[in-house]
């Protein structure tokens, strides 16, 4: 727990942001903070030094030994706790990339299922797959005549 951190506990930070970052650390210094309302909401402001780089958290739950003070980081005094936290990221990546074939059937049934519950939808499909297929059509017209253009250039330049 927080309210156990003396200077030079080991201290890790991961920052999930993008790619997971683990930093490890010693505490500088960790101090209980004075406003506090029992012994289980006791804050503790606690600054770390990991290679030089001070990093500082304020108003930690001091009876706890992993939170996320901010968006994406997370903190622990603990690396059993921050072993379990990156087993659940690692167990959510592999879910989330095991179901990328999943999502992408639904993302190509959609043209047929609305077109289905959706008979405005349908029918706009189809004039759009219509428009296509006459620019299609006016392309080749387009090639032609100047193909036809071309070949009648050289027969009268002959």
């Amino acid at each position: 727990m927080f309210n156990s951190l003396v200077q030079n506990s080991v201290f890790y930070i991961l920052d999930k942001n993008t790619k997971p970052v683990l930093k490890i650390g010693k505490v500088v210094k960790a101090n209980i903070n004075p406003q506090y309302y029992g012994l289980s909401n006791q804050e503790i402001d606690i600054t770390v030094d990991v290679n030089g780089d001070s990093y500082e958290f304020k108003k930690i739950p001091a009876n706890l030994s992993i939170v996320s003070p901010s968006q994406g980081i997370v903190i622990s005094d603990n690396s059993d706790d921050m072993i379990k936290e990156f087993e659940t990221m690692l167990k959510i990546s592999q879910q989330t990339i095991d179901s990328v074939e999943y999502h992408k059937g639904v993302i190509e049934s959609k043209d047929n299922i609305l077109s289905i519950l959706n008979p405005q939808f349908a029918k706009e499909k189809e004039q759009e797959s219509k428009f296509n297929a006459l620019e299609i059509r006016v392309g080749s017209m387009e090639q032609g005549i100047d193909d036809i253009k071309n070949m009648l250039s050289k027969v009268l330049n002959k």
